[in-house]
């Protein structure tokens, strides 16, 4: 989908990811010579890059990220949803999160964190993910945030329906700093919705629908909800700490409580009078349907670096979830349909509440606990004519349980389910070619990728999943990626296990019959499913086609085969009837009135997709360079007037590692720099305030190498 965005606030992002390679290239310390009039310049990765040669596809800097008006991450990550959705998984669970390259327990640990802190946001493509220990089926953001930040934010907003109810108030406050690699994050959110009616909006009643014979009421949209009323609420908190000069840790923890509040408009129910059968509203009280929803999860994260060239990355999380559904079913008609066979009431009256009784209500609940580890080893194995040949190893567990009950007529069914899953992949990274290293230079820079994973699952056995594949650049601007993918993956317990819940007067479109109808659905999980097997091909191009011109072309095509593919009957055409009779019910008359929505496994489905975009963006005005306060004098003039040596010495060359070397400006926490912000980031042309001669971390270059 063709995606433009225009910029016009800040033009700081921009100006310094431009500068960013020049600088590197220019430090004395990357500089080294051969000869008295050879000199031999070897570039270095910024820090914060990720890991391997496969470019961004396109990259955000401070102004993009101010055009897009939001104020958090997650906001952010809606925004560009289009640009980070992948068509090569089974589901867009998003996009993986790296935090200044480097893995993270889950998109918690940065969803509530402010978009002033983010110095720049690389999109990339999904055989990144390999690299990181993922498969190959979600893009990659990466984060850069600055390395100085700190904020207090209090949010509130309201909001109202143009007709009905539907207002909605909202509130959020939350407190955030970044030192290095430090960083505290706490937010608490609360937001409530209003519910919205039928009969708030233009809705066409069914003229076969049953209706009140007493004449109280025409229709039910009154008592029939389009959207439920809400409520959630939400604290989540983030820690991170450099423990030494090569290893970091974080925490994220969470809570979430939701509630939803449905009307499924009004009870109906056939009864019998003498040859004739009356369809009718039986009562004024409206079909319920209330959720409750309590969620909490941890996660932690720990990132060591080993050596210069090798590093490890262990991450762990946990979440409980508690579920509790309420929903009415309607009335038991035994005592009303004896009453009017022995003339006691009108099959046309108002039913008398004795004979109707209590509305009969189905409790469904679902107690979820998931738990996960991982381990992953990357680095460099041996060096080829056109570079290294990089590994990446991960070694992983997860368990689950799920704990279901469901209450129907005072008859309670119950199921339990769990699963212990253990894994490995190993995936490397050949290169064939290198412009950079001058071999084959002809060909630009081509690396083959080769990956392959195993996973054992107590309740199915062994899955394997094997991908090759290659990246080309032939030239700056221009990446394509071939890569060929099979695996098998056995239906999640929600899938299989989730409680069977039955719900009145749901509202669906039978396309057969070409009309709306209320029928009552089943939802929940199908044990007898199994684990599919799916090939999939796939073939991507990003191009840049201008160097002074932001503007990215992409196009990907992929197309997978998929046996026994996992599939919600969710709805109602001639083929899917005719292929699973027994989900869907009619009357005498064909009307729909029941449909099974729960999972089931197909013999085949085949997709071919061909997804194409461009991105655009454009600086209309640049923002004016803030006026210094009067004798100000930068902290790295001071310290060359105080001849402070060690602070003037330059970081040294790392060769083509991704990350920069500990002691190097943005490897560690000896690298200090404070940013002049304003409105809570810093413009392109502030003065940073840190040591000389290189990037001084991830949000500054610093000033010239020497003194002024």
């Amino acid at each position: 989908m063709p995606c433009l965005s225009l910029s016009c606030r800040r033009a700081g992002g921009a100006l310094l990811l431009a500068g960013c390679s020049l600088f590197a290239l220019s430090t004395p310390a990357a500089a080294q010579s051969v000869a008295s009039d050879d000199i031999v310049v070897t570039g270095q990765a910024p820090p914060g890059a990720v890991i391997g040669d496969i470019p961004a596809q396109n990259q955000l800097g401070r102004a993009d990220i101010d055009a897009y008006g939001v104020g958090t991450v997650s906001e952010l990550l809606d925004e560009i949803a289009s640009q980070t959705s992948s068509n090569q998984g089974r589901s867009d669970d998003g996009p993986v999160v790296l935090v200044n390259g480097k893995r993270i327990s889950g998109v918690n640990e940065v969803s509530d964190l402010p978009t002033e802190a983010i110095l720049r946001l690389d999109i990339l493509p999904e055989e990144v993910a390999l690299k990181y220990g993922y498969d190959a089926q979600r893009k990659v953001v990466n984060i850069i945030l600055h390395r100085r930040f700190r904020s207090q934010v209090a949010n509130a907003g309201a909001g109202i329906a143009t007709a009905g109810q539907g207002e909605n108030l909202a509130g959020d406050v939350g407190y955030t700093r970044i030192r290095d690699n430090d960083r505290v994050s706490v937010t608490a959110r609360a937001k409530s919705s209003a519910s919205l009616l039928e009969s708030e909006r233009d809705v066409i009643v069914d003229p076969e629908a049953a209706g009140d014979p007493t004449g109280r009421v025409s229709d039910d949209r009154a008592y029939r909800t389009l959207s439920p009323a809400t409520r959630s609420y939400m604290l989540n908190a983030t820690v991170a700490h450099q423990l030494s000069g090569t290893a970091n840790l974080s925490w994220n923890g969470r809570a979430d409580y939701k509630t939803s509040k449905a009307l499924n408009g009004l009870a109906t129910g056939s009864l019998t009078d003498g040859d004739e059968t009356v369809d009718r509203i039986l009562s004024l009280d409206p079909l319920h349907q209330d959720t409750r929803a309590l969620t909490l999860s941890s996660g932690i994260s720990l990132n060591v670096d080993l050596s210069k060239t090798w590093r490890m990355s262990v991450i762990g999380s946990y979440s409980h979830s508690d579920t509790r559904t309420d929903s009415d079913r309607g009335y038991d008609l035994d005592d009303v349909q004896a009453a009017l066979d022995a003339g006691a009431v009108d099959v046309v009256g108002v039913l008398p509440a004795s004979l109707l009784g209590g509305m009969g209500t189905q409790k469904a609940r679902a107690l979820q606990d998931t738990g996960s580890a991982s381990l992953l080893v990357n680095g460099k194995l041996f060096k080829l004519p056109a570079g290294n040949v990089g590994m990446n190893l991960r070694l992983s567990g997860d368990t689950s349980s799920l704990r279901s009950s469901s209450t129907l007529d005072g008859v309670m069914s119950q199921r339990t389910a769990s699963r212990t899953n253990g894994g490995a992949q190993i995936s490397f990274d050949l290169p064939i070619a290198s412009r950079r290293n001058g071999f084959l230079p002809v060909l630009g820079t081509l690396t083959a990728n080769m990956n392959a994973s195993v996973t054992q699952v107590s309740d199915y056995g062994t899955l394997g999943t094997l991908g090759y594949g290659l990246s080309w650049t032939p030239r700056t601007g221009i990446t394509i990626i071939a890569a060929v993918n099979n695996d098998r993956t056995a239906p999640t317990l929600d899938q299989r296990n989730s409680p069977t819940i039955t719900t009145s007067n749901v509202r669906v479109y039978d396309y057969v019959r070409g009309e709306s109808v209320t029928v009552t659905q089943v939802s929940g999980g199908n044990p007898a499913l199994t684990a599919d097997n799916r090939h999939q091909f796939k073939l991507g191009a990003t191009v840049k086609p201008l160097t002074k011109v932001n503007l990215t072309l992409s196009a990907n095509y992929v197309s997978s085969e998929t046996r026994d593919a996992i599939i919600s009957l969710t709805g109602v055409s001639s083929a899917l009837e005719a292929a699973f009779p027994d989900r869907y019910s009619r009357d005498e008359e064909g009307m729909l009135t029941r449909i099974d929505t729960r999972s089931v496994n197909v013999a085949r489905e085949e997709m071919k997709q061909l997804r194409w975009g461009l991105n655009f963006t454009q600086i209309l005005r640049k923002p004016k360079r803030p006026e210094p306060p009067a004798g100000f004098v930068p902290p790295w003039r001071r310290a060359a007037a105080q001849g402070d040596e060690a602070q003037m010495a330059a970081p040294k060359a790392e060769g083509d590692d991704a990350q920069p070397a500990e002691g190097a400006p943005g490897g560690g926490p000896d690298a200090e720099q404070d940013a002049i912000l304003v409105d809570g980031h810093r413009p392109d042309d502030a003065t940073p305030m840190g040591p000389p001669g290189g990037f001084g971390g991830p949000d500054g270059f610093g000033p010239p190498p020497g003194p002024p």
